[in-house]
């Protein structure tokens, strides 16, 4: 793995607030610090991704609609990867994995920062329920440890 794709809102700091939690913070420095290269990829607009990563210096893709596969080609262009190269972090099932999955990458669910969501997010959260509990009965969905 020689890249990150990670979401911005609550993925990587909650999405009412532009401070990245300094454990947050420490993360992507360390990941930058062994050669791992990182781009913040958000549904999110540029004014909100730009505020939250100002002083970072990370490359973002802002306005990605994801789970099309539209940002995720422009954030590997920025990184200058392929998608085997490239991880996806992100804490929404139907945007974050799917998306990363339609590119033929590997992605990691994570929970969310803050349990309360964006009216948009709110939508999503409802599918994915449903959904978690299908696989679950199936015995599809990994268990938590």
């Amino acid at each position: 793995m020689r890249g990150v794709l990670v979401d911005l809102d609550n993925t990587l700091l909650p999405w009412n607030s532009s401070e990245i939690p300094p454990a947050h913070r420490a993360w992507l420095e360390a990941a930058r610090a062994r050669g791992i290269s990182v781009c913040v990829i958000s549904n999110n607009h540029t004014t909100r991704v730009e505020s939250a990563l100002r002083e970072l210096g990370i490359p973002y893709v802002s306005s990605a609609r994801k789970p099309l596969r539209v940002g995720f080609v422009r954030a590997l262009r920025q990184l200058g990867l392929p998608p085997e190269a490239c991880i996806v972090v992100g804490d929404q099932l139907l945007t974050d994995v799917w998306g990363a999955h339609r590119m033929g990458m590997r992605a990691v669910l994570v929970r969310p920062v803050v349990s309360t969501d964006g009216p948009h997010t709110r939508v999503n959260r409802f599918f994915e329920r449903r959904l978690r509990r299908l696989l679950e009965r199936l015995g599809l969905w990994p268990e938590e440890g």
